[in-house]
């Protein structure tokens, strides 16, 4: 029997847990799956509420009683409530049960970056050095991205450190258009959330930029009421007209993109959470055709699409004078917007082939080899 540890796994809505299970029951030795999840159908955001904690609790509780009392061989544990998979290496020693550890959010490294901006390093080192004993017992360690995997081959002592990326069963249609651009006009679509691990100042000055050369569009969708407030808050600096919309579903994204006028898809990654989250939001630009402009840290699935696939620009957060204008000029050069968005469809092919199948593969493969 393997356990699958995910806090909002246990109806089967999350789309890579119920695929990850159908894959792992195809194989031999896995064919009995069980799911320690809490009692919360899905995630909200907003980590301290106490429905949130409560149900943080509650998988705490039952996967210490699990690897305790149960006879499961195996444990597949994603990092969802926050450091579960600490917890899970803990226990699992107990009765010498191998663990694949599934990265998605780098908790504590998180919470260890912000107390070390606070000045409070003692407490800092203390969750690095829990972190490095847990993932010198794991079997393998299963991230999103290169970034990812630089801080946890850092602290893995050796063991095997995996990239798989997301996925969803949500594919594009097998062609899609090219942006139609339109003279003197460039329309910048975000999508998502706007949380802290997203950085507006670079953005900002590209947008400020782009403006000099003609009338500049951005588009905002289900960004929240706190990134809804500060993207008003940049267009006051920036002569950009600013657009909000409602949240809306992967499905249908691509023809509020059509419908907007859409040209350009934007990711945003602050410096600090280089290797901590991999933002996957530009599976929608993909599928609608999009370009991307991503300004973030290097080694992020966002930052490969532009720089192995060519279907975007990658940007650092301090922009040079010098980028900052050849981009620019590049946005507004409506052959060089084609040429990037020629190469989307490269892209989406790419990260279309990973889903359940690849990773179940993946794990039962770092098991075989222990």
């Amino acid at each position: 029997m393997i356990t699958i540890i995910f806090e909002f796994g246990h109806d089967g809505s999350d789309e890579m847990t119920r695929s990850t299970i159908e894959a792992l029951r195809k194989r031999p030795g896995f064919e009995q799956v069980h799911v320690i999840s809490g009692f919360l159908r899905t995630y909200r955001p907003g980590g301290a509420r106490l429905s949130r904690l409560l149900n943080l609790a509650w998988v705490y509780l039952r996967t210490a009683v699990h690897l305790v009392f149960s006879r499961t061989d195996t444990v597949l544990v994603r990092s969802t409530p926050p450091a579960i998979q600490l917890w899970t290496a803990y226990w699992a020693q107990i009765r010498r049960v191998p663990v694949i550890c599934w990265l998605m959010d780098y908790h504590p490294e998180m919470e260890a970056r912000v107390l070390e901006r606070r000045g409070w390093t003692a407490g800092a080192a203390f969750l690095r050095r829990a972190d490095q004993r847990a993932m010198q017992r794991f079997e393998a360690v299963v991230v999103l991205d290169d970034a990812m995997a630089r801080i946890a081959a850092s602290r893995s002592g050796g063991r095997p450190v995996l990239v798989h990326p997301t996925w969803s069963s949500r594919h594009a249609p097998a062609s899609v258009e090219l942006p139609t651009l339109k003279q003197g006009k460039r329309s910048f679509v975000y999508g998502g959330n706007l949380g802290a691990a997203h950085d507006l100042s670079a953005f900002e000055k590209l947008l400020g930029c782009a403006a000099q050369h003609g009338s500049v569009e951005l588009h905002v969708i289900g960004a929240g009421e706190t990134g809804e407030a500060r993207f008003r808050e940049l267009v006051k600096r920036v002569p950009v007209t600013l657009s909000l919309h409602p949240r809306t579903r992967f499905e249908a994204m691509p023809a509020l993109f059509e419908q907007i006028g859409a040209d350009v898809g934007v990711v945003l990654l602050s410096d600090d959470s280089a290797g901590l989250v991999s933002p996957s939001k530009f599976s929608a630009y993909l599928a609608a055709g999009l370009p991307l402009v991503y300004i973030g840290p290097e080694e992020t699935n966002s930052d490969l699409i532009c720089t192995r696939f060519g279907a975007g620009w990658s940007l650092r957060s301090q922009l040079s004078a010098e980028v900052l204008r050849e981009v620019c000029v590049e946005v507004w050069d409506e052959k060089c917007v084609r040429a990037r968005a020629e190469h989307v469809a490269e892209a989406r092919r790419y990260f279309e082939s990973f889903d359940g199948e690849t990773f179940a593969e993946l794990v039962t493969s770092a098991l075989r080899k222990n």
